[in-house]
């Protein structure tokens, strides 16, 4: 993450729903997996799930470490991050626009530039 911000300091996706009133107006999210929550987790779910003995396992997978509701609420923000969002490309005033909420279609995008008129 360090790196990649180093490179392109506004990778991270910008999560977006559609207005009730108007489904071509995109309004931020503001209840997402925010970036310093994501390295927060990864450090976190990496302590438990990528380190150790089997010898230790029973130690890592310990309930006090981690409670059901913390779970529901990060895949609910993880959801809420990735369900409908945009991507800013590097050294562009291009977007890339992402949508994943709907279970029969697979995800889709569409790649979004800016139209000079001549």
């Amino acid at each position: 993450m360090k790196r990649l911000s180093e490179i392109h300091p506004d990778f991270y996706p910008h999560p977006v729903k559609a207005s009730d009133a108007d489904k071509f107006k995109l309004n931020p999210v503001t209840d997402f997996l925010e970036k310093s929550e994501l390295i927060a987790l990864y450090h976190k779910c990496g302590d438990r799930l990528h380190r150790g003995t089997v010898k230790n396992v029973r130690h890592r997978m310990s309930h006090q470490n981690v409670t059901f509701t913390q779970i529901q609420k990060w895949r609910s923000k993880i959801t809420n991050l990735l369900q409908h969002h945009w991507i800013k490309l590097h050294d562009s005033a291009d977007h890339i626009g992402v949508q994943m909420n709907n279970l029969e279609l697979n995800p889709m995008w569409n790649y979004w530039a800016r139209v000079e008129s001549s």
